[in-house]
């Protein structure tokens, strides 16, 4: 009960921010009844939206705080996430030694079950970090190749049109350092709005039978660990 409750807030959470994002887009002002505009800005300040790039243009003078806050946005949760991924494989690998020293069937037990805790737990972590930054980092992204166009002169057409971000107009979109910018958003793309839903999809559809109920899942997590007691035993036998 617990579970499907922490499941049903995280998706409210997601949901909410995405709607409350889309107003930047989408002018719900426009669209919409001033009930309902109103009703979104009360959940407004629950949108993970953090201006970490606020007066770094005082000791980053070469990087623009929009770039400064899509790297904080995306590259950032990316080293976290591998961290939290490997952190598992790093310590299972070191407490597989000192169980090789050791030679013992409990031993081997111990260090698999603590390795699938640690495991459980930091996967936990990375479902979670992928929950909140999604909308947030998916916004950020885009928001690379939001460009509006300016009259250089004023209001009359015939003037030079120039083309500045509108996250921060005062990047130039046609110089080719935001140029070189779109093609790291455009990769954050694949990593971010279509690489985290893909790999959430396809660890549903890896426990798709546990979900469905019809393999109960500490029976799925004990033929598991019963794998790799049995690939440990091996290893030991041969050494």
């Amino acid at each position: 009960t617990s579970r499907l409750l922490k499941s049903r807030i995280k998706q409210i959470f997601v949901t909410t921010q995405i709607i409350v994002s889309m107003n930047t887009v989408y002018d719900y002002e426009n669209y919409f009844p001033h009930g309902f505009v109103n009703f979104l800005d009360i959940f407004s300040y629950i949108v993970l939206e953090f201006s970490v790039a606020v007066g770094t243009e005082c000791y980053i003078r070469n990087l623009s705080p929009f770039y400064v806050e899509l790297l904080m946005s995306t590259a950032v949760p990316l080293v976290v996430i591998v961290i939290l991924l490997l952190l598992p494989k790093l310590k299972f690998s070191l407490r597989k030694g000192a169980v090789s020293r050791a030679n013992t069937a409990a031993a081997a037990s111990a260090t698999t079950a603590a390795a699938q805790r640690l495991y459980d737990n930091c996967f936990s972590a990375v479902v979670l970090i992928v929950y909140c930054l999604l909308p947030t980092s998916s916004k950020v992204i885009f928001d690379t190749f939001d460009c509006t166009s300016f009259s250089e002169g004023g209001l009359n057409p015939d003037d030079k049109q120039l083309r500045r971000l509108r996250s921060d107009l005062g990047v130039d979109c046609d110089k080719r350092s935001h140029q070189m910018w779109e093609i790291y958003a455009g990769v954050m793309i694949l990593c971010w709005p279509v690489g985290m839903q893909l790999s959430l999809f396809l660890v549903l559809y890896r426990y798709r039978r546990e979900l469905q109920g019809k393999v109960p899942v500490h029976e799925s997590d004990d033929s598991e660990r019963d794998s790799h007691q049995s690939i440990d035993a091996g290893n030991s036998h041969d050494e």
